[in-house]
């Protein structure tokens, strides 16, 4: 869970960076070490966010009833995450496939939370412990 809060927090830092440079601030315009020290840190929160988002793919994983299937889905996906945490080495169409890949990841680890059965075993077992 720490790995996906780090992710979070490190894509929040990213839309503000690029939010700097889309938007003029008071009217400030940056000189070009500034742009560049903004540019490098939207890239460094890229990668952090990516890294982060690879260690949670294979966390969660193996702690959701999502099975075999997930676990191979989350290793997948922490794979394309390493991968994509590089995006100046790598072309754009995989930086776009990285980014789908991280909404699809979400949508089946969401899916797969929603969806799960609990065996009726466990219910009458919580219910025979508690007190």
């Amino acid at each position: 869970m720490t790995a996906l809060t780090a992710a979070l927090v490190a894509l929040v830092v990213l839309l503000l960076a690029v939010g700097r440079l889309v938007y003029p601030v008071s009217e400030i315009q940056l000189s070009a070490e500034a742009l560049a020290l903004v540019v490098s840190s939207a890239f460094g929160a890229l990668h952090l966010a990516f890294l982060g988002f690879a260690v949670a793919a294979v966390a969660l994983g193996w702690s959701t009833r999502a099975g075999p299937v997930g676990r191979a889905v989350g290793i997948f996906a922490a794979a394309a995450f390493i991968v994509g945490s590089f995006p100046w080495l790598t072309p754009n169409w995989w930086n776009s496939l990285v980014a789908i890949s991280v909404v699809a990841w979400g949508v089946l680890l969401a899916l797969a939370t929603v969806t799960r059965t609990e065996n009726p075993g466990d219910a009458t077992q919580r219910m025979s412990t508690t007190v």
